[in-house]
């Protein structure tokens, strides 16, 4: 085999590690004058396990090559005669190379590189855990043991549970299983010269499993005792049991039945156990209590309060099963387990509880003068004026009303800014701010018990408010008012401003006359004893109003049961009295009136109108037209079904007035009553009838849609004609009526045969020519064929 032995090792392996090198040598073994020179250089001579190492020829003068790829021993393990080789290093180690170029005269110039490529091993990764297997949840640690490759160091660690988060990238992990199931565990490692390797462990969880009981019975006072528990567990797969009963004896039943012998109090343990080893234990201290009297107990907390205050009381009694029966020593009880209960009078009080467990097993404990309920004083206050207007700084002096002494005082005055106390017996207090202000006095006894009571807004210092008010307020011109101010307290200087623009007045109560007509602001600039102003302004508090101000506007005809509308200018109210008896109610605030349904007929109406309190009466006679299209008959004939006529009811036509016919055809008919009239065309034309001396808008009655309808008879059979008998012939009809209004069809199939049908079908059993006839009826009794 040939071995790299004699060649001079221009680089360190270190170097490799670190460079990549481009190197031109000349060939130790041809003379300087040669024209061939070996040169040659690759971009990846470095790797993991698998590396390809491509030679890049920089040779010149060389028109053959040898190429020889030597292993860390010195072995030559694969050559090639390409011009740019490839080849695939597999195994960890250094690897030199030596290119030998020949030109064509068979010259050549040899360049050997010495560890030239490097391939790295590869790190293994491993790791162990606490645990492969477990019942949930169940916290399992994983520790990484992998084996480092050529660089000597794992740089990084990443891990993957499946089904799990992200997970911290740390050399060990803790992680808690928390459902059942198979989860793959993965471990990726890589070193220093990035190369990676990963290894999987499967860890299997099984479900968990929880142990619960309960019994029919749990305390006795008499012996034996049998208990018989009722198993609660749960879990997959088949479950097992261990119970213990306390008292040295066992079972591995479902639903155990045991009998105490013996009194005391026992625990009782159940251990569950499933298919897969997963177990879950409950224990219960004392579950069962045998014991010839029931042990009843119970703790209070406090144990001495004030009146109006609560005690918890705590039942120790063990277990909370049976009926209860509390007596607080006031004449209160209770059937709860545990309770609170306040009492409201001041004494020292006995409490007791009974306890019944069924089966003749009942206790009662009993402690004398355990409670003791402290007096509370009453608390009230009086004090000096504490309402005021517009004076400040203002000062109250309160005086306290207590009983149930000696007692300890604290005043609470409300302020603008927080609240002022004071421990004095009967303090005073300043306001310097306008408002309302609650006031608290809490009186607390030797005993430490403390009642409060709070006055809301008792000390108010109000702004001057001061009220103008007018009698009367509205009336007739000249108006003559009297005005007078109401104010929280005495005034002393007035000014009036009477809106209309007369002279103002200084005096307390004055009177003043209105001339016109109108509404008013009047304005009042008062000044208090104490020197506060207030400025107040009321609009429209007086209001002077005239007769003739209405303007009645009201036709003397209208149209029958049209709405009635009378205008008026802007007034105070309305109402109406119509025919002397027929009063409507009034309507303010408006400037037009409208009465509705007036009958046919003359009519006398009252108006009487309010201007600012000023009455006035109004008159107006009013004539309602007739109905004049409430019975409209009309009458159609077959001979002409064009034409048709119209009938009125004469008592309903209003003879003082005209009418006119509008037949909905563009024809106007002003002189007939009954009028006929002849249509060109068929179709639905509305009629209606006008009275035509109410204008612009004169009265038009509702009408009547008039159908002018002539019957078409007309078929269609297929098929025409036949070959053969029987032949069956179908009929449909094509008959035309403009509202389809036909009512009845008759046939005549030529051959005896007849039918009632819309569309027949008719079966000819001779040979022959038939004459069909069909007749057609409308709803008036108009027939074609």
């Amino acid at each position: 085999m040939t071995k790299l032995t004699d060649i001079k090792k221009y680089f360190s392996r270190a170097c490799v590690f670190k460079y990549l090198f481009i190197i031109s040598l000349t060939s130790l073994s041809f003379s300087s004058f040669t024209q061939v020179t070996a040169n040659f250089s690759s971009d990846s001579t470095q790797g993991c396990n698998l590396l390809e190492l491509s030679l890049i020829n920089l040779s010149t003068g060389a028109t053959s090559y040898l190429w020889e790829l030597y292993d860390e021993s010195g072995d030559l393990i694969s050559s090639s005669t390409l011009t740019n080789p490839s080849f695939f290093l597999t195994s960890p180690g250094s690897y030199s190379v030596q290119l030998t170029a020949y030109d064509l005269s068979g010259d050549s110039d040899v360049l050997t590189l010495e560890d030239f490529a490097f391939v790295y091993t590869n790190p293994a990764a491993s790791f162990i855990n606490s645990d492969l297997e477990g019942c949930a949840p169940i916290p399992i640690t994983f520790i990484q043991t992998a084996t480092p490759g050529t660089y000597g160091s794992i740089d990084e660690y990443y891990w993957v549970i499946t089904g799990a988060p992200t997970l911290p990238a740390t050399p060990t992990i803790n992680y808690t299983f928390t459902a059942p199931g198979t989860y793959t565990v993965y471990l990726f490692v890589t070193d220093g010269a990035g190369c990676s390797d990963y290894t999987t462990k499967n860890v299997t969880i099984y479900d968990t499993v929880n142990a619960s009981f309960i019994s029919d019975a749990a305390i006795s006072c008499t012996l034996p005792f049998t208990v018989n528990f009722i198993n609660l567990s749960s879990g997959t797969g088949s479950l097992y049991y261990e119970w213990d009963f306390g008292d040295g004896t066992t079972s591995t039943s479902l639903d155990p039945s045991h009998t105490y012998t013996t009194y005391g109090d026992y625990d009782v343990t159940l251990i569950t156990t499933n298919s897969d080893g997963c177990t879950d234990t409950i224990f219960l201290e004392d579950y069962i209590q045998v014991n010839p009297t029931a042990p009843v107990d119970f703790a209070v907390s406090p144990d001495t309060i004030c009146v109006g205050e609560s005690v918890n009381f705590n039942n120790l009694s063990g277990l909370a099963v049976g009926t209860w029966l509390w007596d607080f020593g006031d004449g209160s009880t209770s059937t709860a387990f545990e309770t609170n209960h306040t009492y409201t009078a001041a004494g020292v009080y006995d409490v007791s509880l009974f306890g019944d467990f069924g089966g003749g097993c009942e206790g009662m404990v009993n402690y004398d003068n355990l409670i003791t309920v402290l007096a509370t004083p009453t608390v009230s206050f009086t004090s000096t004026d504490p309402t005021a207007v517009c004076e400040l700084p203002y000062t109250v002096t309160f005086t306290p009303d207590v009983t149930g002494g000696p007692v300890t005082l604290l005043w609470a005055f409300e302020e603008p800014a927080g609240t002022d106390y004071s421990e004095a017996v009967t303090p005073t207090n300043l306001w310097n701010a306008l408002g309302s202000y609650d006031v608290t006095l809490t009186a607390t006894n030797a005993a430490g018990c403390a009642t409060s009571y709070t006055a809301n807004d008792y000390v108010t210092i109000g702004e001057l408010e001061v009220t103008p008010a007018a009698s009367p307020e509205s009336g007739c011109i000249p108006l003559g008012v009297n005005f007078d101010a109401i104010a929280g307290e005495a005034l002393t200087t007035y000014e009036w401003d009477f809106g209309d623009g007369s002279t103002p007045s200084t005096l307390p109560s004055p009177n003043h006359v209105y001339n016109s007509i109108g509404c008013y602001i009047v304005t009042l600039i008062a000044t208090s004893v104490s020197g506060c102003i207030d400025t107040t302004m009321i609009s429209d508090l007086v209001c002077a109003g005239d007769t003739g101000t209405a303007q009645l506007i009201v036709p003397d005809t209208t149209c029958p049961g049209a709405l009635l509308e009378v205008l008026f200018l802007p007034l105070d109210s309305i109402s109406a009295d119509i025919d002397g008896g027929v009063s409507y109610v009034t309507v303010t605030g408006v400037d037009s009136f409208t009465t509705i349904n007036l009958p046919s007929g003359d009519h006398n109406i009252d108006f009487i109108t309010w201007s600012y309190g000023c009455p006035d009466t109004l008159n107006a006679q009013v004539y309602v037209l007739e109905v004049i299209d409430s019975n409209l008959v009309v009458e159609y004939t077959c001979d002409n079904p064009y034409q048709m006529q119209i009938f009125i009811d004469a008592a309903m036509a209003d003879a003082s007035c005209g009418w006119e016919w509008d037949f909905g055809d563009g024809t106007i008919d002003s002189i007939n009553a009954n009028p006929v009239h002849v249509y060109a065309a068929p179709g639905m034309y509305h009629v209606s009838i006008t009275y035509d001396c109410i204008t612009p808008d004169p009265c038009t009655g509702t009408g009547v849609d008039v159908f002018i309808q002539v019957p078409s008879a007309g078929f269609i059979n297929d098929p025409i004609f036949g070959c053969d008998t029987p032949t069956v012939i179908n009929f449909t009809d094509t008959s035309t009526d403009y509202n389809n209004d036909i009512l009845t069809y008759a046939w005549d199939f030529g051959d005896g045969g007849t039918s009632f049908d819309q569309n027949p079908s008719h079966s000819y059993t001779g040979f022959g020519a038939y004459y069909v006839n069909l007749e057609i009826t409308d709803d008036r009794g108009c027939v074609d064929e």
